[in-house]
């Protein structure tokens, strides 16, 4: 743009250049942000053409606008690109969320509920029972040993 200063100013676009040019660099720091998870101030600066600072003070910008979710961290000349932030900013998606939880609270009622019922109900008791009674009944030669059997063991012990 500086380059170009006298042929704007002529033309009454210099605002709409340095507008575009500002677009550009936000649409960069975002292809950055679906990119990396963290990346260094200067490797950004370098890109974007601008001092460390300067891609600082816009990141702080953008996060302050809603832009942009990240963390900056001087110290280490670091920024930390939050993915998933936004995912959960407005009241859709949190209505959504809190029917997928009650929805699972549900589930977990109500496989609670069965479990209970079939520990009380008589006639899985006499099966389990039966079973129990068959597989001692049962030689133990290498030929009936399954990988399976421990599976259903914990299996009986868990509805016992």
């Amino acid at each position: 743009i500086a380059q170009m200063t006298p042929f704007l100013e002529k033309h009454s676009n210099l605002g709409l250049a340095k507008q575009a040019l500002e677009y550009i660099r936000q649409r960069n720091v975002k292809k950055f942000e679906s990119t990396f998870v963290s990346l260094k101030l200067s490797s950004l600066a370098n890109h974007l053409k601008l001092s460390v600072q300067e891609v600082e003070n816009r990141l702080r910008r953008m996060i302050m606008s809603g832009d942009l979710s990240a963390q900056i961290c001087k110290k280490d000349g670091m920024v930390w690109f939050n993915k998933h932030a936004e995912e959960f900013n407005d009241d859709a998606a949190v209505e959504k969320l809190k029917t997928s939880i009650e929805t699972c609270m549900a589930s977990f009622q109500k496989a609670k509920e069965l479990n209970a019922a079939a520990s009380l109900d008589p006639k899985l008791l006499g099966k389990i029972s039966e079973s129990e009674s068959r597989k001692d009944n049962l030689p133990t030669s290498s030929s009936w040993d399954f990988p399976a059997q421990g599976k259903s063991k914990k299996l009986l012990s868990f509805l016992e």
